[in-house]
């Protein structure tokens, strides 16, 4: 069946940037000290402690759940996320611009991620890629959980209203982004910037986001 769908996820995938990504890490520590009245490193230890505690009974433990455990909502977490503006860290990117452009001519676009829709769309304004290449969205605003749950690829099907095996997902995690990915049938392309040895639940492994397109066109 010929590809007409591709979602993509964002940190990591549509960009790389450590110093963001911190920031996006560091915000849940925060958020928990204000919310606890207790220091950085406090929050920081406890956050750590409860995340190990969550991990000896799941294979990913995200960020929410560890901040849900710990009584901070899903959207609450997430709106204190998006205080952090993406313009302070990225750059236009244009070959990634080029890309996607190309894409949108052929595929349906869509995005899966576990952030709010404004996140996405702040990213995108930073990279200088219009929103408009992308059809979907799938965020925390139109779902009740985050990757690795099954329940985002879901509905990116139901959104884009196609068949899992007519749609690729391509992502930087397995655990949270290509098993689940491919456990609802859909294709996966894994950027990963290290070799992989078990290529199992991978369709096709690329090194940068830039190799997104013929990768697809290889499915």
């Amino acid at each position: 069946m010929s590809i007409t769908t591709v979602f993509f996820d964002t940190s990591d995938t549509l960009y790389h940037n450590e110093e963001l990504a911190n920031a996006h890490s560091k915000q849940p520590i925060l958020q928990l000290a204000e919310v606890r009245n207790i220091s950085f490193d406090q929050a920081k230890a406890l956050f750590k402690e409860t995340k190990a505690k969550l991990k000896e009974t799941h294979d990913h433990v995200t960020k929410v759940a560890v901040m849900m455990e710990l009584g901070v909502s899903r959207m609450d977490m997430q709106e204190y996320i998006a205080r952090i503006d993406a313009h302070d860290f990225l750059q236009p990117d244009e070959r990634l611009k080029i890309m996607l452009e190309s894409m949108s001519k052929h595929y349906t676009l869509g995005i899966i991620t576990n952030v709010l829709e404004k996140v996405v769309l702040n990213v995108l304004e930073a990279l200088a890629v219009p929103s408009g290449y992308f059809t979907h969205f799938v965020t925390v605003d139109n779902t009740s959980k985050s990757k690795p749950d099954p329940e985002p690829f879901q509905k990116a099907l139901e959104l884009a209203q196609c068949s899992p095996e007519s749609c690729v997902y391509v992502a930087d995690s397995l655990t949270k982004d290509i098993i689940p990915a491919q456990n609802v049938g859909m294709k996966t392309v894994l950027i990963s910037h290290e070799p992989v040895d078990d290529t199992t639940n991978v369709d096709r492994v690329v090194q940068t986001v830039y190799e997104t397109e013929q990768a697809v066109k290889r499915l």
